[in-house]
């Protein structure tokens, strides 16, 4: 069984990548729904990427590198 787990540039492309189009659309999406302070905005926005960042995203990623491999 292969082990290898992509490089530390790799990852960090693969989250620069998935981050990009959260941070771009979901404040959109999201305006109507979210609070008016900045900083609880910010926290709202956070609290809904980074778990769909780091549960969901990067390990199909890595999967899918592990694959090609």
């Amino acid at each position: 069984m292969n082990s290898h787990t992509p490089s530390k540039h790799v990852m960090a492309l693969a989250t620069y990548l998935s981050l990009l189009p959260m941070v771009y659309f979901l404040p959109k999406w999201l305006d109507s729904y979210l609070p008016g302070s900045e900083i609880l905005r910010l926290m709202a926005l956070l609290a809904i990427i980074v778990p769909i960042t780091s549960y969901f995203v990067l390990p199909s990623v890595v999967k899918v590198l592990k694959l090609i491999k």
